[in-house]
């Protein structure tokens, strides 16, 4: 997605992202029997973090929210993950400054910016 962020926001388009993870991502065959199941970690996170937090180029969004969901797929229930299994400082990343309170606060205040400009 790097490409398409420098492409978006090259046009002076704000762009921002929302990611939505599973925490245990089930791996299917052809006969829709789960072979195997990642385990989403703070490694897998740290990409997006290190992307968000670089220096402000064309291909880091304005701004990022991380939400991680665990699916019950034999109820199709799906809760919010337990952010405490990712250490201290990704729990504290996901629930405050990634979370989705502060990502949509954020694009409320661009929102009234820009009808102000």
């Amino acid at each position: 997605m790097i490409g398409e962020t420098a492409n978006i926001q090259a046009g002076s388009i704000p762009y921002v992202q929302f990611i939505i993870l599973r925490d245990e991502i089930p791996y299917y065959d052809n006969k829709g029997v789960v072979k195997k199941t990642e385990i989403l970690s703070a490694k897998d996170l740290e990409k997006y973090v290190k992307l968000m937090f670089d220096i402000n180029h064309a291909h880091r969004p304005q701004e990022l929210c991380i939400f991680i969901v665990n699916i019950n797929e034999n109820n199709c229930n799906i809760k919010k993950s337990n952010y405490n299994k990712f250490g201290d400082r990704m729990e504290n990343l996901l629930n405050h400054t990634l979370s989705p309170e502060v990502f949509f606060n954020k694009i409320k205040s661009y929102k009234d910016y820009f009808e102000l400009v």
